[in-house]
């Protein structure tokens, strides 16, 4: 009779546990609504390596830091329209690419 492997978990499926239950506390203890969402960053974090796991942290850092200071400028201007948010993609995209930080549009 064939005998089955026991079940094996993976250091990244610990990281990834850990690092959302501690993302749901810390985005709970400051207050935020949808403290869910930050499990979902880190799941979407979390890489096969710590150097291209930083890499992705960084962009999204980058790309939101990019995006909040870009949409609040054109939205406090020219006001919150489905038309300015499509103008806003248009040119937020070739400028991530340019930084080579497009890993974090998604996100941002």
């Amino acid at each position: 009779m064939p005998r089955l492997n026991p079940y094996k978990i993976g250091f990244r499926t610990i990281k990834t546990a850990i690092g959302m239950a501690l993302g749901i506390i810390i985005a709970q203890l400051l207050g935020l609504d949808n403290f869910s969402s930050s499990a979902i960053l880190v799941v979407l974090c979390i890489k096969h390596t710590k150097v291209h796991s930083v890499q992705a942290i960084a962009s999204r850092f980058v790309c939101c830091t990019l995006i909040l200071i870009f949409g609040s400028i054109i939205f406090n201007y020219f006001g919150q329209h489905a038309l300015i948010l499509g103008l806003i993609v248009l040119f937020f995209i070739p400028l991530t690419v340019v930084l080579k930080v497009q890993e974090g549009i998604v996100t941002s």
